[in-house]
């Protein structure tokens, strides 16, 4: 795992992580207006992992790396960007597939995004254990075969949120806006009306 220089960061990983997203804002609308396939992902506790029980999300995203050529991915630590030049600057290391027990051993309890060097997938995360993958068309294909298991995930934000709110007052006017931005209106309208998220 090589640790980028903020050179480095500029002239490679920020084109494509710009490619991606928009902001680093877990809870609002990062996603590029490009970025076609969009994903809430729950329980993702920041870091690229599998669950033998759910499915694999660690080998779904390396096939569809390896199939573009990809080695590895690039892994920005978030909270304390500099500003230089209109650029946030965060700190940044390549991943190579090859090199995954160190990024696991590296990985701490912070918000963080991963993404492909060619800007073709991304996945941000928050620190209340849910990510948000995306990325291009081609994508799609490679996570057709868990679609349930993605849309079971959607509904566990859900009530996991709902909970939150019900035991402790949490806010969640945002939750709306989130899933219209990753889903569109029409399929979010489905769970806002049945989750009764805006009464």
């Amino acid at each position: 795992m090589d640790l980028l220089t903020d050179e480095e960061f500029r002239q490679t990983a920020y084109p494509a992580l710009h490619r991606l997203f928009v902001c680093d804002d877990p809870y609002d609308a990062p996603f590029a207006p490009d970025v076609s396939v969009r994903w809430i992902l729950f329980r993702y506790n920041y870091r690229l992992t599998s669950s033998e029980v759910t499915w694999p999300l660690r080998e779904t995203i390396m096939r569809y790396a390896q199939r573009h050529a990809e080695v590895g991915f690039y892994y920005s630590i978030l909270g304390r960007p500099t500003a230089e030049g209109g650029i946030s600057v965060y700190r940044t290391w390549f991943v190579p597939f090859t090199e995954l027990d160190v990024y696991h051993r590296l990985v701490e309890p912070l918000e963080n995004i991963i993404y492909s060097p060619g800007g073709r997938w991304g996945i941000l995360c928050s620190d209340e254990s849910h990510g948000l993958l995306g990325g291009d068309a081609d994508l799609a294909p490679f996570l057709t075969p868990w679609t349930r298991e993605l849309e079971r995930q959607v509904h566990e934000f859900i009530d996991n949120w709902l909970g939150y709110h019900a035991d402790y007052g949490a806010e969640i006017t945002w939750l709306p806006h989130l899933l219209r931005h990753v889903y569109g209106d029409a399929r979010a309208q489905a769970w806002i009306t049945a989750y009764r998220l805006e009464d």
